[in-house]
């Protein structure tokens, strides 16, 4: 406990807001857009996430203070649940998660995830259950999990079939009454799961196929790194039309289109040394205690481990080897994992557990976003840039601002909505007519912009101020970032 508010407190000293991630920004916003029937028929939104939001919004009405205070509620709630269960070595788990860093992995959707097969871990360990009790665990979890991550919607008919296997093998010895009570509620939700995903849309998997088949391509130098999450390059390989069915196509159009192509990708995605590494040490952890007589009692959470890795297993194989893929079920395999410690171990490991402690704290200190290792001017620059903006709103009046920003600020983040606009390209004259004829509210200019277009910084502030009439508002050199902002604002 001791550890964990130490790592909360040097996290809310340094931590810096993550204004480059597009999913937690979204996620963040989504609260304001939940309706009861995206539980129904709209899986990919997320809901059960936006319900978070919605509710730490009650009591939060900063964004950003929402953002950290959301993150703060998940660290302490899987760090912390299996220290109050008295789950042996749950001190070490708690270091070891802190160290990695995992709580650091974005986005953080992840890690609420996480919170629930964390949660059916320590139930299991908890409580001595059959194999269809424990299978129905992982279905319930994974029903859950499906309404912020949707591929876990897989999750909750391997369960499924996981409890009637079980009922068929151990249902000799069991009466009637039992065997209802694994079955029926396994049914119910996979049923309603089966309704819920016929009313949702399916394309969410192919976006993330082809984003994902994008960023693999730009590794290669197939196509320019920036903007290769929206490219539509891996449509046009696999020859599908991109306008088609509003843009939304499944994973399995993919296959359908190119199986040759469909099938190098999940090759590579198999051999990846993230994958090896991690299916390696997952089923590890899942195979232990069938080798094993004396832990023959962790079996059940052994297949509950399982059940609810399937799904991930699918996302690393079809569509890419992403650590935070991973990292959703991660809390809960190191969790098993640890129970591999025999008595005699243990003792040990007890008598000397705040040496490894303090080592951890330290490691995880060093890995936290914009700690004490970013030094000099860029310290926390994500936070500064959102308090410069507000600051630019308050001075210059919020309204709705057409905005020129190549640092991609989501809205979230400011009071008031913004409209982005980009030129279409060119250099620096083909910037200077676009500025000229647009004449955006405000303007956002990085070091980044000025090597792109290979002027110096004063050049952007001759135009901007003498040519244009903008006046200049600097954020310091924490966030190397200047806003100009148009006489009329």
């Amino acid at each position: 406990m001791l550890l964990l508010g130490a790592y909360l407190l040097l996290a809310f000293a340094w931590q810096d807001l993550p204004l480059w991630d597009f999913d937690d920004a979204m996620y963040l916003a989504s609260g304001s857009h939940l309706h009861a029937s995206m539980f129904l028929n709209d899986l990919t939104s997320m809901p059960l996430y936006a319900l978070w939001f919605k509710v730490l919004a009650a009591v939060c009405n900063d964004a950003v203070w929402r953002q950290f205070l959301s993150w703060a509620l998940l660290v302490v709630i899987v760090g912390v649940l299996p220290v109050l269960a008295e789950i042996p070595f749950a001190w070490l788990y708690t270091a070891v998660l802190i160290a990695l860093p995992f709580f650091v992995i974005q986005p953080y959707v992840s890690l609420f995830a996480a919170m629930f097969f964390v949660a059916g871990m320590v139930l299991l360990l908890r409580k001595q259950m059959s194999f269809a009790e424990a299978a129905v665990v992982a279905c319930g979890a994974c029903f859950l999990v499906a309404y912020s991550r949707p591929e876990f919607q897989y999750g909750v008919f391997f369960s499924m079939l996981a409890v009637v296997i079980a009922v068929v093998v151990e249902g000799k010895g069991e009466t009637k009454q039992h065997v209802l009570r694994v079955l029926l509620p396994t049914l119910i939700l996979a049923g309603a799961m089966v309704y819920v995903v016929a009313h949702s849309d399916a394309g969410r998997s192919g976006v993330a196929f082809a984003q994902h088949f994008n960023v693999r391509a730009a590794g290669k130098g197939l196509i320019p790194q920036q903007g290769a999450w929206d490219s539509t390059y891996a449509y046009r390989v696999f020859g599908i039309d991109v306008a088609a069915h509003g843009g939304r196509h499944s994973i399995g159009e993919f296959f359908r289109a190119n199986p040759l192509m469909f099938l190098k990708h999940v090759l590579l995605n198999v051999f990846s040394p993230g994958t090896v590494v991690f299916l390696v040490l997952s089923l590890s952890v899942i195979l232990w205690p069938w080798f094993h007589a004396e832990k023959r009692s962790l079996r059940p959470a052994s297949l509950f481990l399982l059940l609810i890795s399937l799904p991930t297993y699918v996302s690393l194989f079809l569509v890419f080897p992403d650590k935070h893929y991973m990292s959703i079920v991660f809390p809960a395999t190191l969790l098993l994992g640890l129970q591999w410690i025999g008595a005699e171990r243990a003792r040990k490991v007890e008598a000397a557990r705040w040496v490894p402690v303090v080592a951890l704290l330290l490691m995880g200190v060093g890995c936290l976003r914009g700690t004490v290792l970013v030094k000099g001017p860029r310290f926390r620059p994500g936070l500064r840039t959102i308090g410069c903006l507000r600051g630019v709103e308050d001075l210059r009046g919020a309204g709705n601002a057409v905005v020129y920003d190549p640092v991609g600020v989501k809205d979230v983040y400011l009071r008031s909505p913004k409209m982005l606009v980009h030129p279409d390209g060119g250099g620096w004259p083909a910037f200077e007519a676009w500025a000229k004829k647009a004449r955006p509210d405000w303007i956002l200019i990085t070091p980044e912009m000025e090597a792109q277009f290979g002027v110096s910084g004063e050049a952007f502030d001759a135009f901007a101020v003498s040519e244009l009439g903008y006046r200049a508002h600097a954020c310091g050199a924490s966030t190397e970032l200047t806003v100009y902002v148009s006489p009329e604002r």
